[in-house]
């Protein structure tokens, strides 16, 4: 089981503190952080060939995705969200295996890819587009 993991770069400023050598402001470390290497490069959370694993109440801030699985089995995925994902990349990318969500809430980006796995996602929400269906793969 993983659960509560929390990684939020912009928590630090948003309470009036900072870390000695690294950006002194929000948006500075939008520039120097987010936009050049975690958006477009960070898997929050991988899984490969696991079984039976379950991530609860996990969120993350500025990364390309949340959860990638790869060949696993029996992934349940509740509770979890991301927050200024990079462009089109997906909050989920599943590829192979069987994966369920419950709760899946994202801003930007797209939900989930899925290739060649067993999906199903119940009460999506993406900030500003409540338009999110029910998803069965």
């Amino acid at each position: 089981m993983i659960e509560g993991c929390l990684q939020n770069g912009t928590a630090l400023y948003r309470h009036g503190l900072e870390l000695i050598g690294w950006s002194s402001t929000e948006s500075r470390i939008q520039t120097e952080l987010f936009n050049p290497i975690t958006r477009p490069g960070t898997e929050y959370l991988r899984l490969e060939n696991a079984s039976g694993e379950t991530i609860l109440n996990t969120f993350a801030y500025g990364v390309r995705s949340l959860i990638v699985s790869k060949n696993s089995s029996n992934v349940k995925i509740i509770n979890v969200g991301a927050d200024n994902l990079y462009q089109n990349t997906p909050l989920l990318k599943i590829s192979g295996g069987e994966v369920l969500g419950v709760n899946i809430m994202r801003y930007n980006g797209i939900s989930y890819e899925n290739t060649n796995g067993k999906l199903k996602l119940y009460n999506r929400l993406s900030i500003n587009n409540k338009t999110e269906t029910t998803v069965t793969e």
